[in-house]
């Protein structure tokens, strides 16, 4: 979508402006956030959260593939879990996880609803 359209779609009521706002109402919006200490921290949040997250499958899963590489046996037992997880909604497995992995990070939404 060019940016014209973007910026009079939502301007002349052609587009309701919640469900996409005008382009210079999103840009100005992300200078002021910019211009804030609290996207940064948010930021950083985020990204140690994905960091440590990849560090610790990677620490894991290398050792595991490399087991599995040389070790006939703990290959086939690996790959019948991996079978049998292939077959299982992710969704369906996801209050488990939180269950069983006691997380108790909250939201981190600013809504004030």
């Amino acid at each position: 979508m060019p940016l014209s359209v973007r910026e009079a779609a939502p301007n002349f009521g052609l587009i309701d402006p919640v469900f996409l706002p005008p382009f210079s109402q999103v840009t100005g919006g992300r200078m002021a956030a910019l211009q804030t200490e609290e996207v940064y921290d948010d930021i950083s949040g985020s990204v140690l959260r994905a960091l440590s997250g990849f560090l610790m499958s990677v620490a894991l899963i290398v050792p595991l593939g490399l087991g599995a590489g040389w070790c006939a046996r703990l290959g086939n037992l690996l790959n019948q879990f991996t079978e049998m997880c292939q077959n299982t909604a992710s969704l369906a497995v996801m209050p488990v996880f939180i269950l069983f992995l006691d997380i108790r990070e909250l939201s981190r939404s600013r809504c004030d609803i």
